[in-house]
């Protein structure tokens, strides 16, 4: 039986959970390799101490270094052979199994819980998207912001990952794709007593992406909100002052409970990532847009939601028309 990339990237994410090869996924570890007898292959990764960008190149660099000398996939002649593993055998008390067994019932539930779908979107690529000026990761954002809203009726506070590696330690801050201008163009592909032509249309979309083009590089430029808010919230615990009041508002804890959950993740090679949602009821939703079809990954805690990449599908058009630019009213 062929084996998809949904089962693929579920079997390196938890490997199905203690009744299988759950127990042989070490969260604790940065990196973590796994291969599977019919050569499939992936890598576990800790987020502490590196982004998935380091993972990509570590993993290209692998791949293409295999590839690129054919006789260094094959085994050396001077390794010798090595003993069979033994199994080790362990001494535990009651205590420790039950630790253990509780451990294995809290990985099993997140297991049964996750939904995950590893999506090809295969109308086009990002290079139709570039020939209408866009920007590929802006598109990409606004089309989930329109599809999570034909899903649930409503935004939710969105975090998309912004690189500011060119910062001395920097790591990322966050990019809002939940922008008024977002908003707006979801309304307007969606109210069907709004009485807009497609140009109207249209020029709400080129909004939405204006603004999530100028908020990206606001916040990849160092000039987003998120760390300076976190930064000053952490000298204060230095400074051991009563917390401020802005950090205990409803409206800002609101806003870091990322529903939507978001990465672009680019490879030049055929691979792709994923995790799972930040928060419960939550959504992740992991991409790599490619000159083909870019794959979407989208997983989500609880089951019941499982209809946005469906969504996602819809909101980007069945594909170009001969205008190419048009947009498509839900039907």
């Amino acid at each position: 039986m062929e084996v998809g990339d949904t089962s693929r990237a579920l079997l390196m994410l938890h490997g199905g959970g203690h009744e299988k090869m759950g127990a042989n996924r070490w969260y604790d570890k940065p990196m973590q390799f796994v291969v599977g007898e019919d050569g499939v292959c992936g890598t576990v990764c800790e987020h502490s101490p590196f982004e998935g960008i380091v993972l990509v190149a570590c993993t290209e660099y692998l791949m293409k270094f295999m590839t690129g000398s054919p006789s260094k996939m094959g085994r050396a002649t001077s390794v010798s052979e090595l003993p069979t593993p033994g199994r080790l055998l362990w001494k535990t008390t009651p205590h420790i199994q039950g630790l253990l067994k509780a451990s294995a019932g809290r990985l099993q539930r997140l297991v049964r819980d996750l939904d995950m779908d590893v999506h090809k979107f295969e109308v086009y690529g990002k290079e139709f998207i570039k020939k209408q000026k866009m920007s590929p990761d802006a598109y990409i954002q606004v089309a989930l912001q329109l599809a999570f809203y034909r899903c649930n009726g409503r935004l939710v506070s969105t975090y998309e990952s912004a690189s500011i590696r060119r910062f001395h330690e920097g790591r990322v801050d966050n990019i809002r794709s939940a922008t008024p201008e977002a908003l707006a163009f979801v309304k307007a592909m969606t109210d069907k007593k709004a009485s807009l032509s497609d140009s109207e249309k249209i020029q709400r979309l080129w909004d939405a992406i204006k603004a999530q083009t100028n908020y990206t590089i606001a916040a990849i430029t160092g000039m987003g909100i998120d760390n300076h808010l976190l930064g000053l919230r952490e000298i204060s615990r230095e400074l051991q002052m009563e917390v401020p009041e802005i950090f205990t508002d409803e409206t800002y804890v609101a806003s870091n409970q990322f529903v939507l959950s978001t990465s672009q993740v680019p490879t030049t090679v055929e691979m792709f990532c994923c995790y799972g949602p930040v928060v419960p009821n939550g959504y992740g939703c992991c991409y790599n847009p490619q000159s083909g079809p870019p794959p979407l990954q989208c997983d989500q805690l609880p089951r019941e939601h499982r209809d946005l990449l469906g969504r996602v599908h819809q909101g980007s058009g069945r594909g170009p028309r001969g205008d190419e630019g048009s947009v498509q009213e839900e039907q």
